[in-house]
């Protein structure tokens, strides 16, 4: 579909998503004033002129009544060339690094085969306090209740 067409297509969907709403809010407010609910002037003089209800305030129960959301869907920008994700390289020397010779650290980074070990690129990841809280989770610690003297 050209441009200009989906224009016209989405003009015409809103004028008849504008009519719809002014059909609506007419139809409510006949209900609301035979239920003798007090309709502020305001609001009478909007929907009896043609305008659509929406965006303004008058009472957040009345607003409810009168205008429901009609509302199109979201339309997405067609996507254009995406660019190519670029290949993993060493955090530390910029180094191209393959399937084999790429190491994922745990501190989030990827290093090539000099600058894999944790020494070698100043790792920030603790592996001390994550080996203690592995070791603590697996051996919890047993202990018989205690006796008492006699």
């Amino acid at each position: 579909m050209s441009g200009q067409a989906e224009r016209d297509l989405y003009m015409l969907l809103m004028n008849l998503t504008a009519a719809l709403t002014l059909l609506l809010a007419v139809e409510k407010l006949g209900e609301l004033t035979e239920n003798g609910v007090d309709v502020p002037e305001e609001v009478v003089d909007v929907i009896a002129g043609g305008a659509v209800v929406h965006d303004f305030y008058c009472g957040a129960d009345l607003y409810k009544a009168i205008s429901p959301i009609h509302r199109l869907p979201p339309v997405k920008p067609p996507q254009l060339h995406t660019k190519k994700k670029s290949g993993k390289r060493c955090f530390l020397c910029g180094k191209k690094t393959g399937l084999a010779t790429s190491y994922q650290c745990r501190c989030g980074n990827n290093f090539c085969a000099t600058h894999r070990y944790a020494e070698a690129h100043d790792c920030t990841y603790d592996y001390k306090a994550a080996g203690r809280k592995y070791l603590e989770q697996a051996n919890p610690v047993v202990s018989a209740p205690k006796l008492p003297k006699i």
